[in-house]
């Protein structure tokens, strides 16, 4: 589905949802490390919306933000922002609860894709 969702609006949602789109601001991002298991690198980003933050509370979640994770052969296809702030827009992820914590991930199809704007 390509409407635009809040982070807060996706979480709410019980099952996985397979494709998505939502815009966040990032708040921390990991380098880009090489799994073995997938033999792909990986990036860890996490984002926060107006309507999913720290500030405000969330019972049914252990982390009030987003980590979303992107795979790649190659590190410089991985998103890499330059500081906290930045703006990412996500088009058709897949999203769902794991290990207490609410999670976005990059599906390798045409149809996902990703866009990250400056913050400033």
């Amino acid at each position: 589905e390509d409407r635009l969702q809040t982070i807060e609006e996706l979480s709410y949602v019980p099952q996985s949802i397979p494709k998505a789109c939502t815009v966040g601001v990032v708040i921390d991002s990991t380098n880009a490390y090489f799994e073995e298991t997938k033999n792909k690198y990986v990036k860890k980003i996490k984002l926060v919306d107006d309507t999913y933050n720290t500030s405000r509370y969330n019972p049914h979640q252990k982390y009030s933000y987003l980590t979303v994770f992107f795979y790649s052969p190659k590190p410089e296809d991985l998103p890499n922002p330059r500081r906290i702030g930045d703006i990412l827009y996500l088009r058709r992820f897949s999203f769902g609860k794991y290990n207490d914590s609410f999670q976005g991930h990059y599906l390798e199809t045409q149809y996902c894709s990703w866009a990250l704007l400056s913050g400033d």
